[in-house]
């Protein structure tokens, strides 16, 4: 019996490698989400503590009120980049799903097509095989009648 050769490996490699890449490129945008949520996270939380500081004391200096209302702007206007910076990387992750799709789609019609290649190549063997035997038993039943 003959040794299957797939003569779209060297194709079906290379898609396959693009699609790991691709996997690797989402993975990474979705640890880059992940990151800026934590650090809105962050920001909010920063927010709650300077409204919650000027609750404990009744007597605050103007420069202190002053300084936390620049900070507590310079927070909203942090979190307003950061909530910006989330909506690109969603959109890049979205476009990004949709190329890992797309390779994924290709991965597979090439696996699909090497299945159907074996199968083409198993039973074209399977009839060279039966022809053999055939010639052998014809041989056979030749010598036996003379």
């Amino acid at each position: 019996m003959a040794k299957f050769i797939y003569k779209y490996e060297s194709v079906k490699k290379v898609k396959e490698s693009l699609e790991k890449k691709a996997q690797k490129e989402v993975a990474s945008i979705d640890l880059k989400i992940e990151k800026v949520k934590n650090e809105i996270l962050e920001v909010d939380e920063k927010r709650k503590q300077i409204s919650l500081s000027g609750e404990e004391n009744d007597i605050v200096k103007a420069s202190e009120l002053h300084s936390k209302i620049y900070y507590a702007k310079y927070l909203e206007e942090h979190k307003k980049s950061l909530l910006e910076k989330l909506g690109k990387l969603e959109l890049e992750k979205k476009t990004l799903l949709d190329e890992l799709v797309k390779k994924s789609k290709e991965h597979k019609i090439f696996k699909t097509l090497e299945e159907k290649h074996l199968q083409n190549f198993i039973t074209e063997e399977n009839k060279n095989d039966q022809i053999r035997m055939d010639d052998i038993s014809v041989q056979k039943f030749v010598r036996k009648m003379k």
